[in-house]
């Protein structure tokens, strides 16, 4: 016979209610909290897997990434034996905590110091590849502008002379400046300047700079040059035709010549003259040989007298790129600057000609050798060297 317990639960069950195992009066309090107990760790028991997470009330930040840029003021001095630069570098903490800054170190030569308001520590490192980096630490973590001198000195023992100089290394931001001078006595030759345009009317002497950048030089004994005639400060300003088949080219230099009668191969590779033929002091004549037809400069009298010589360099097509050849043959770099070609066209890195964009016009350098070539197309959407990023990171 069922108890009236079992008979309610039975009645309820049927109608769809959960009714009490018991009621208040058929079992004391003490013996409901041990039964829930039990029921309790029952329930657990079933569930091995069950985790118990502590959720933070909220996240902890991610620390932001070092972003930063540098500037360098460069002044090198040439002797004969050695080349010693003197150099200010100013970097700007843009994000982040400044525990170590890097700078790339291009060229040859030592960093004999690194001195500065707030430099804890510096050292220059060399990579597997040969590649070396400039490390420096401020002592405060907290920063955004830290400012250095450094000094650096090369011991001329080969030629090219390539002095060393500050590189972009982590900079997301970096512009150089380069002044050039030489000791009494001593005739300082560019003979290529690599990521670098002039400074107008520094007889290219000043450069300017906005990534990593190579220098060769050479010096001479003053008074032991070229003889014959010599050409000082010689600049090239070209612009590109309205058909776009050619592009005219004004060389403008001193002369400075030994004698009268005293010549100098002045161009050739294509290049045909374009304006007049002679000046005072000077004329031009066309010399031929097997190999090609060249320009000669011939003095009327001995001195320094100004020339300028206007040209034209026809321009090749190859795919979508467009080409230039010619020969200038003046045994030193000479700053190149050409104009009509806008803004959107992207020039070829492998040929020994890569202007760099200046105002609305194209700047760089023909080599010492003469042999100029450069080659250029319209640009894509995205410029090269283009630099994306945020100013804060989550995840």
């Amino acid at each position: 016979m069922k108890t009236t317990s079992e008979r309610s639960v039975a009645n309820h069950r049927g109608r769809g209610r959960l009714v009490p195992l018991f009621r208040r009066d058929e079992t004391s309090l003490p013996l409901r909290f041990i039964i829930l107990f039990l029921l309790t760790t029952f329930a657990f028991a079933q569930e091995p897997d069950d985790r118990v997470i502590l959720v933070p009330l909220a996240k902890a930040p991610k620390e932001a990434p070092l972003f930063f840029s540098a500037t360098a003021d460069v002044k090198i001095q040439v002797g004969m034996e050695e080349v010693i630069s003197e150099q200010e570098l100013d970097f700007k903490i843009h994000q982040g905590k400044p525990e170590t800054l890097t700078l790339g170190l291009n060229g040859s030569g030592e960093v004999i110091s690194v001195t500065g308001e707030g430099l804890r520590d510096w050292s220059v490192r060399v990579a597997e590849d040969g590649s070396r980096f400039l490390d420096v630490r401020p002592f405060a973590a907290d920063i955004n502008q830290l400012q250095l001198q450094v000094k650096t000195r090369l011991k001329i023992e080969s030629r090219p002379i390539i002095p060393v100089l500050p590189a972009p290394g982590a900079a997301t931001g970096f512009a150089v400046s380069i002044s050039l001078a030489a000791d009494s006595g001593v005739e300082l030759l560019v003979e290529k300047a690599e990521g670098l345009v002039p400074v107008d009317d520094s007889n290219s002497r000043k450069f300017l700079g906005y990534g990593a950048a190579r220098l060769e030089l050479g010096t001479l004994l003053a008074g032991t040059g070229a003889r014959g005639i010599e050409l000082i400060g010689t600049t090239t300003t070209g612009r590109l035709a309205a058909d776009g088949n050619s592009i005219s080219i004004n060389l403008a230099a001193t002369a400075k010549a030994a004698a009268k009668g005293s010549a100098v191969q002045l161009l050739g590779g294509g290049a045909a003259l374009a304006g007049g033929v002679s000046g005072d002091g000077w004329h031009v004549m066309l010399r031929k040989d097997d190999c090609m037809q060249s320009y000669d400069l011939i003095a009327d009298r001995a001195g320094e007298f100004p020339v300028a010589v206007d040209f034209i360099v026809p321009i090749t097509r190859a795919g979508d790129w467009r080409k230039l050849e010619f020969y200038l043959p003046s045994g030193v770099v000479v700053p190149v600057k050409i104009e009509g070609l806008g803004k959107g066209v992207s020039f070829d890195r492998l040929l020994t000609v890569v202007p760099q964009p200046q105002g609305d016009a194209w700047r760089g350098f023909l080599p010492a050798n003469g042999s100029a070539a450069m080659a250029w197309r319209e640009a894509g959407t995205v410029a090269d060297g283009a630099l994306f990023f945020s100013s804060t990171e989550s995840s």
